[in-house]
């Protein structure tokens, strides 16, 4: 009778089994804010590419690039409107000196959570790869300010007030307007490249 209980047991296709311990975890799992994606990672809008890290990466870049626009306006005036320069070339001059001040901030505090290499050479390879980026950027900048400047805006003239002794006097703010607009671009560019290229992750690039 022994032998035919245990037959029976063996061939019974709905026999009770002993619940596993996953099983056992994944029932009674209690679902806990932790077990949320982290905020860094939420999209925005329903947009997955839009997350909460990546907007404020681009408003941390954003900071930045209005110190650069600061840079790079201060040396255009100064070399343009003071020093009788050619627009061309105290803009380049604006330029130049507002690039690496972008890539030091940059460098760290808006990617500065990467991992990016410590070694001197690491430096050295991110504002080379900096400096290949922004000069494409530059070069889109300076293009788009030359023809907004030239085809684009006619004189605007300005009237200064007469707190600055500027009484019946005005200044044509169009070669201002045309910086402004290159800027505009080339920030756009050089986002893109610092995020995809100069600043890359080496983790990322490993992969």
């Amino acid at each position: 009778m022994l032998t035919a209980y245990i037959a029976r047991w063996a061939l019974c296709p709905t026999r009770p089994t002993k619940p596993s311990l996953s099983n056992l975890r994944s029932e009674n799992r209690v679902d806990y804010p932790g077990n949320e994606p982290l905020v860094a990672d939420r999209a925005l809008l329903g947009i997955t590419f839009l997350t909460v890290a990546r907007v404020k990466r681009l408003v941390k870049f954003g900071l930045v690039g209005v110190s650069g626009v600061f840079v790079n306006l201060v040396v255009f005036e100064a070399l343009f409107r003071l020093g009788a320069f050619p627009f061309s070339l105290a803009n380049a001059a604006g330029i130049a000196l507002s690039i690496f001040t972008n890539f030091l901030l940059n460098d760290a505090w808006t990617w500065g959570d990467r991992k990016k290499g410590a070694r001197r050479r690491d430096w050295f390879a991110r504002v080379g790869k900096y400096y290949i980026s922004a000069a494409a950027a530059a070069g889109v900048q300076l293009a788009v300010a030359w023809a907004m400047n030239h085809y684009l805006l006619g004189p605007i003239q300005l009237d200064l007030p007469a707190a600055l002794g500027g009484a019946g006097q005005s200044v044509d703010i169009s070669p201002t307007l045309a910086v402004l607009s290159g800027i505009i671009v080339g920030m756009g560019i050089n986002f893109l490249a610092g995020h995809l290229w100069a600043f890359r992750d080496i983790e990322d690039a490993a992969e």
